[in-house]
């Protein structure tokens, strides 16, 4: 299916693999204070500051409106396609852990950037109270908001990477990864993996699914390939959803199939919807 956004935070981790001399990286923190809980795309420790890093893999021509605030991009027919501003994410999360760290009675400053990965983006009119750069630009964003004189000691600094990682708790995702990464349903591609040549290309056959471009057959690539739906897309699915996304034209299969998934089932017949039973 779609990679997007992990593949544009795995390549913020590696160009920061060159700071790691200084700065204790953290990737994909989740931490709760009372009621609040986060998900942090990447955590930078010294003992100077701690400075939290979000990554966007959003690709195309951005712009941020002015008067409004409103974050989109421009597309080639002159149609704008809306995103929740990150900013406001961002400092969301830096006030979090502004909290967070006076609960574990430590006084560091806080501050951080919103870090755009993909290699075809251009940020068109970027305010200038906006931390907002590209990834090339990242190493200088992270210097110039690393203060120059210590604010904790090497105990005080270890104390604050273990409590970070004592309190990490895994998130529970409510929405889907494309919800998550701001990613077109469109942009995903359909079907199930075939496991030996990579192709999206299983076909239902009376009792297998064979795979058109290298005839293996499977029996199991159905489990695995609604897991990756339900994660990718969304946590239900309904009957005419899986037809169309898994390409099986008959409804009497497709109700057959889902019910030997062994998911739960809600609705009558016609509004069914599937979903794991765990949830």
């Amino acid at each position: 299916m779609i990679k997007a956004g992990i593949r544009g935070e795995e390549r913020l981790l590696q160009k920061l693999s060159s700071l790691e001399q200084e700065f204790i990286i953290l990737p994909n923190v989740c931490l709760e204070f009372g009621e609040e809980k986060v998900q942090i795309d990447c955590l930078l420790l010294s003992k100077k500051c701690i400075i939290v890093l979000e990554s966007k893999n959003i690709s195309g021509d951005l712009y941020i409106d002015s008067d409004t605030d409103e974050f989109y991009r421009l597309n080639n027919d002159q149609s704008k396609k809306y995103f929740p501003n990150p900013y406001y994410q961002l400092t969301k999360h830096i006030r979090f852990m502004l909290n967070w760290t006076k609960q574990q009675d430590c006084s560091i400053p806080v501050s951080g950037a919103v870090v755009f990965t993909s290699k075809n983006v251009t940020l068109r009119n970027n305010p200038f109270h906006y931390p907002f750069n590209k990834l090339d630009s990242v190493f200088e964003r992270v210097h110039r908001l690393s203060p120059t004189a210590n604010h904790l000691s090497d105990q005080e600094l270890s104390s604050i990477e273990m409590n970070i990682h004592l309190s990490h708790r895994p998130f529970q995702r409510q929405n889907s990864l494309l919800e998550q990464y701001e990613i077109n349903h469109a942009d995903i591609i359909k079907g199930i993996v075939c496991p030996s040549c990579k192709v999206y290309s299983l076909i239902r056959d009376k009792y297998y699914w064979q795979c058109g471009h290298c005839c293996y057959k499977s029996r199991t690539g159905l489990q695995q390939a609604i897991e990756e739906y339900f994660t990718l897309v969304k946590p239900t699915i309904t009957n005419q959803e899986f037809r169309d996304f898994f390409g099986v034209k008959s409804m009497k299969t497709a109700t057959n199939m889902l019910t030997n998934l062994d998911l739960k089932a809600s609705g009558s017949k016609r509004n069914r919807i599937y979903m794991r039973k765990q949830m």
